[in-house]
């Protein structure tokens, strides 16, 4: 597949746990990711700038816990990550509380990261970054800004970039110095 990956990690949080959140934030955007949350992203319509938060996100970050299953933009925000097959991260918010209902649906089976205990935060920041792994990093977006902005491509009537297949997109990009990811 020719297309990138979306550019940033979207958080989708219950306000009751916003500061801890931020914390998160702030940790993931120290390690290069372009994090979205709504404190700084909002404007316009807020079930549009949701929409769009979800539908730019690489991955979404759920933050589950029982006021985040009775939250009704909470749920619009996760059953639509959900209906536009995003990959889903669960951060367990509250260690007593178990997904059920619509949100147990969502978030299932998959592997979850507990920040209900606060004094572990660092660790499980690392954890998340490791799961994380590429999606929603800064530094692609960067390289491939420089890539456009430093080099031209020789494109002579024999050989036209709309007639490149990923191959050699990919051979461009090597060549011009973007690393494959």
């Amino acid at each position: 597949m020719c297309s990138p990956d979306a550019k940033h990690v979207m958080i989708s949080y219950q306000w009751d746990v916003q500061k801890l959140v931020i914390q998160i934030k702030n940790k993931l955007q120290a390690d290069g990711f372009k994090v979205w949350m709504d404190i700084d992203e909002m404007g316009g319509s807020t079930l549009e700038s949701m929409a769009k938060a979800v539908e730019n996100a690489s991955v979404v970050l759920v933050c589950v816990s029982q006021k985040y299953k009775e939250s009704p933009n909470c749920r619009s925000e996760a059953e639509y990550t959900y209906q536009l097959h995003k990959d889903i991260i669960p951060l367990m918010m509250d260690g007593k509380y178990r997904p059920d209902g619509w949100l147990g649906f969502i978030v299932g089976s998959k592997f979850w990261i507990d920040f209900s205990e606060k004094h572990k935060l660092d660790s499980n920041v690392s954890k998340l970054v490791k799961e994380l792994g590429s999606r929603g990093k800064i530094e692609l977006q960067e390289n491939t800004v420089k890539a456009t902005v430093l080099d031209v491509v020789d494109a002579s009537p024999q050989s036209t970039i709309r007639s490149w297949t990923c191959s050699d997109v990919k051979t461009w990009l090597k060549n011009v110095g973007l690393r494959d990811r």
